[in-house]
């Protein structure tokens, strides 16, 4: 199964930067290609940093597998399509899309990337989430935002639905 930690090394480098050219393509600079409905990409067999370590020349490319992955156009896609499956997993019990700890690491990992960008340090998962907390508690508290409060009229839409 294709994971966000697979596409990591494809778009970033060791340091983090977008455009990683590791392995290599020479038929453009961004390795991720869309052709013929497949998503094609390489993907280190080490880390670009391990190999930078380790490999007597920094010129040369790190091993790489070809990754393969279908892809259909035309096949349904967002959160409608999230939704209609959340919806017949609790009406006709059919799998669903994600399971509830794919959802709970999903928004670990968003906390934590949250967490980094305040601190400006690297985050470990699993995260300290009490650190998270007083952290994004510390810039609640701090903040300048003011939010706008909109009154509205109380309408009665009684009259909209009388037949005259």
């Amino acid at each position: 199964m294709l994971t966000r930690l697979d596409l990591y090394p494809v778009l970033h480098d060791h340091r983090g930067n977008a455009g990683n050219q590791s392995p290599g393509n020479r038929r453009r600079k961004w390795p991720l290609v869309l052709e013929n409905q497949t998503i094609t990409f390489p993907r280190n067999q080490i880390s670009s940093l391990t190999h930078l370590r380790t490999s007597g020349n920094g010129f040369d490319h790190a091993p790489y597998e070809t990754i393969e992955v279908p892809y259909d156009k035309e096949a349904p896609q967002g959160h409608g399509v999230v939704i209609e499956a959340f919806l017949n997993a609790i009406l006709e019990g059919t799998p669903l899309i994600a399971e509830d700890r794919e959802g709970l690491h999903s928004l670990s990992l968003s906390n934590a990337m949250m967490l980094s960008s305040f601190t400006g340090q690297p985050v470990p998962l699993p995260m300290d989430e009490d650190a998270f907390t007083r952290e994004l508690a510390e810039r609640i508290r701090t903040s300048r935002f003011q939010k706008k409060h909109v009154t509205t009229a109380a309408l009665d839409f009684d009259a909209s639905w009388k037949v005259k």
